[in-house]
């Protein structure tokens, strides 16, 4: 196991803003998009995709292919994030 950078902003959930800026951004660049949201919601404005998706409270399998682009597991993130803006994710 890797060792995950420390937050270096408080976690936060997404307001409004953020997630219509996902929204509108995710169709031309899902992984960006996706990107800058997780940053917010982890508290990591500086981490990289790779770095936010290992970071997330997940199965090690979600992680797999939200790390190889599968488009499926994309959408299914981009879908949680717009629902429930992170708070699945915000780590305690």
């Amino acid at each position: 196991m890797r060792d995950l950078p420390a937050p270096s902003q408080r976690p936060r959930q997404l307001n409004k803003n953020d997630v219509e800026t996902l929204l509108r951004n995710y169709d031309t660049n899902p992984v960006l998009a996706l990107t800058t949201a997780l940053q917010i919601v982890l508290g990591l404005p500086f981490g990289s995709w790779s770095d936010l998706i290992l970071a997330m409270p997940i199965a090690d399998s979600r992680q797999h292919h939200l790390i190889a682009h599968d488009p499926h597991h994309l959408d299914q993130l981009a879908k949680e994030l717009n629902e429930l803006r992170g708070l699945n994710f915000i780590l305690q």
